[in-house]
């Protein structure tokens, strides 16, 4: 059989042989302060026109009289890289974040050179107007730097070789294809035809080739950028998660025979001449993940691969998830244009899907599909906690809402997977603690709260959502933010990081501040003050409505003053705990007296709520949600308009990312031991068949995975489980179940190397069973009158 010529980076077990900065200390600390040797290359055209755009081939030869044991390089390029080292590829990237501070990868790559010729090879491509909305970009270019003397023989210069590969058109679909625009980046057309083939292998002769053209020499952003273009900087995450996955069933096929083997890789499909065929498959779960299509002849043949996370009826609209009779697939899609050979097509770009469909259309030659695989495309978390319980549906939460929170963790923390890709500060917060909790990594979470310090504006706020296109400010994103180092602060305590991050937090809030009138509220507020997408306050910017609360523009909103407030007591907690008593109590006293003058203009004695705002003309769970989560509203009243909220109809409803505040509200209340019985709309989508929790809890919502609502999967062991970290950096904990109607509860948490367990039983006498506490951690248990001290190891309760 004739060797398979692979179109771009299969991303398997090589990458277990590089190291990238995430876990490679060896930088060289020069690099950190001085420009580098190294030049940023593009074309002979993109030289003179930094708007050039498409896919670029960079290469470089070099030979070794012998290898050594250590052959460090830094690489990155603007839009993305592909990298190969002597055929074998290394890594991707660069991770996304914004000029001034722009990422480049560590590798080591000694183990995968020879003596004699080698060769580097990097794809490199720059989308140009279709740009992805979460990506940013100066002008195409690449660079590569030795870490030192001896692989300064590889810095990126003129012994630099350069072609453009023709062979990718970027396209957008119409909007009769598909009615949404995703903003992940355009749909790629790719011709086997046009194809330089084996480019990246050592044996290809790339004698034809131009010689690159230099643009500037690279500059770590510790120097600023001062009329430069790229401020670098090493990356802080690790490469993605590349493993190989496999659709799961075909669901149905049209004018070609196809079935499950060939999903396993155990058949292939043959479409013959002239026939247009189709292939729909269900791969059972959403994923994130770059597609690879193996196919051999089928020369002037095209295919169409269409990617959703969901089905649509004849009405266009989404329904059960698992329905697929009578329903049909809409999305963006690729094109691939066989060239005869035995090939594989891959696309530059992740894709996010459920389902897949190919539409297949040969001209005189067969076509033979020998395999289909994608590589994951997601940050490389590894679910460590468990969870069991008397009621099933509990541990289907933890499995939905950890997918969730993974789909949504690509670069960056991201809303959702297959629209906008954006890192919205407040998605961010609400899910924030699910990865350091249950799979103990806090890398990506710091990389978010840098992108948010990079994008505070001179006013003092963060953007909404960075890094990425859209600068739009939603000033509670920026509390928000501040919710993001303090659970960084957590379950990481590094006080160096978190107090480079005080000055910004009281800029925030020394912003919010400037806003309040003479009443002790807030005034009238600029920008877009979004607080949730209601009946009341619709997504209708054709009518002047933008999810934002009543009073917004007037003045005088309840909701916006207590969020204020929040975020003056986040960050007087993290004050408190830096040392600085004096910046915490005025926190606490201005969080005071704003919450005295909300209650006094804004609380209706008589229904016993929260009005919106003083005359009372509007009412939401929402105000009333904050006045029990800030303790505006306290003790006995407090309970009481927790537990009275959800059945009053009267009361414009908060959706069920809002409830996230609604649950630590009851926490913070005494009510915790209520909390199991708001979990109904999460079971209820299970029961939809979703995988993963969507925007909103509605069959035809957009998007079907969105991170704001995955917090279940983490409150199950907050809340249920009682585990509350006590002391920052996670040293201590205060375990005090509420189990509500549960008979038992089995649960293990991640913590340093071992792990907390929990296995308890509701009997006659209260919770009975057995507590594990690692060695190093301090622990104390509560549940109704019994307190206890807990020791390392097994603790019978």
């Amino acid at each position: 059989m004739r060797p398979v010529i692979i179109l771009a980076l299969l991303f398997l077990q090589s990458l277990m042989i590089v190291n990238t900065q995430a876990q490679h200390p060896n930088i060289n600390p020069d690099l950190l302060e001085n420009t580098w040797d190294a030049h940023w290359l593009t074309n002979i055209e993109g030289k003179h026109n930094p708007g050039v755009t498409g896919v670029f081939l960079f290469r470089k030869s070099f030979d070794l009289e012998r290898v050594e044991d250590e052959f460090i390089i830094h690489v990155s390029a603007d839009n993305r890289y592909q990298f190969y080292v002597n055929g074998t590829p290394v890594g991707r990237g660069p991770a996304r974040s914004v000029p001034a501070h722009w990422n480049f990868e560590t590798y080591d790559i000694a183990p995968l050179l020879q003596p004699g010729k080698n060769v580097l090879a990097a794809r490199v491509w720059n989308w140009g107007n279709d740009l992805p909305w979460g990506q940013t970009t100066i002008r195409t270019g690449f660079i590569l730097q030795g870490n030192t003397e001896k692989e300064s023989i590889v810095n990126t210069g003129y012994s630099w070789k350069i072609n453009q590969e023709h062979a990718w058109t970027f396209f957008n679909y119409t909007p009769e294809e598909f009615h949404h625009n995703t903003g992940v980046g355009p749909c790629e057309k790719i011709d086997g035809n046009k194809m330089i083939w084996g480019w990246h292998l050592p044996e290809y002769n790339d004698s034809h080739w131009l010689y690159a053209e230099k643009i500037y020499q690279g500059r770590p952003a510790a120097m600023g950028t001062r009329g430069f273009n790229w401020g670098l900087q090493p990356s802080i995450i690790p490469q993605m998660d590349n493993s190989t996955v496999r659709l799961h069933s075909v669901v149905r096929s049209e004018n070609v025979h196809a079935d499950n083997t060939f999903c396993q890789g155990r058949s292939e499909i043959v479409i013959p001449p002239h026939t247009h065929a189709t292939i729909l498959f269900d791969n059972k779960t959403l994923t994130v993940a770059i597609p690879q299509l193996t196919v051999e002849g089928g020369s002037g043949s095209s295919i169409r691969i269409t990617y959703n996370e969901a089905l649509y009826n004849e009405n266009n609209e989404k329904t059960y998830r698992n329905i697929t009779e009578g329903m049909h697939l809409r999305g963006y899609y690729d094109i691939f244009l066989p060239d005869g050979h035995l090939r594989t097509f891959q696309t530059l770009w992740n894709r996010t899907y459920r389902f897949i469909e190919l539409e297949i259309t040969t001209k005189d030659q067969p076509l033979t599909l020998k395999d289909y695989t994608a590589l994951l495309d997601l940050y490389p978390f590894e679910l460590k906690a468990t969870f069991e319980s008397s009621d099933p549906y509990l541990e289907k939460i933890l499995d939905v809402g950890w997918r969730t929170v993974h789909t949504c963790a690509l670069e960056n923390y991201v809303d959702c997977p297959y629209y906008e890709q954006f890192q919205y500060f407040s998605d961010v917060y609400i899910s924030g603690p699910a990865a350091p909790l249950l799979a103990g990594d806090t890398r990506l979470l710091r990389s978010g709260i840098l992108q948010g310090k990079y994008s505070v504006t001179e006013e003092g706020l963060t953007l909404a959502a960075a890094p990425g296109s859209d600068h739009k400010v939603i000033p509670f994103w920026s509390v928000a933010w501040i919710g993001m180092v303090y659970h960084y602060w957590v379950f990481n305590e590094d006080r160096e990081f978190v107090g480079q991050m005080l000055p910004y937090i009281d800029g925030i809030l020394g912003w919010y501040t400037s806003r309040l009138n003479d009443s002790g509220m807030l005034g009238p507020m600029p920008h877009w003050n979004f607080v949730d997408c209601t009946s009341k306050w619709p997504w209708a910017p054709e009518q002047g409505s933008i999810c934002e609360p009543t009073g917004t523009r007037e003045g005088y909103s309840s909701i916006l003053s207590l969020q204020f407030v929040y975020g003056l007591q986040l960050a007087e907690k993290i004050f408190l705990e830096m040392g600085n008593h004096e910046k915490a109590m005025e926190y606490r006293k201005l969080a005071d007296r704003i919450n005295k003058a909300t209650y006094k203009l804004c609380w209706d004695e008589e229904r016993q709520r929260m009005a919106d705002v003083p005359d009372k003309s509007s009412y939401s769970q929402h105000a009333s949600i904050f006045a029990a989560l800030t303790g505006a509203v306290q003790g006995e009243e407090a309970r009481n308009l927790l537990r009275s909220l959800y059945h009053d109809e009267s009361l414009l409803k908060a959706s069920t990312q809002f409830q996230s505040y609604f649950h630590k509200a009851l926490v913070t209340n005494g009510l915790a031991n209520d909390y199991l019985q708001y979990l109904d709309i999460w079971k209820q989508l299970i029961d939809w068949g979703f995988t993963t929790f969507p925007e909103y809890p509605d069959l035809n919502n957009r998007s079907d995975s969105h991170a704001w609502n995955a917090f279940p999967a983490f409150e199950l062991f907050t809340i249920v489980c009682g585990l509350q970290i006590t002391t920052p950096g996670f040293k201590s904990v205060h375990i005090e179940p509420n189990p509500g109607n549960l008979e038992w509860i089995k649960a293990s948490l991640p913590w340093k190397d071992d792990e907390i367990r929990l296995d308890l039983r509701q009997t006659r006498r209260g919770l009975r069973g057995t507590i594990y506490i690692p060695e190093g951690l301090q622990a104390t248990y509560r549940f109704g009158d019994r307190q206890m001290d807990l020791k390392a190891g097994e603790n019978r309760i």
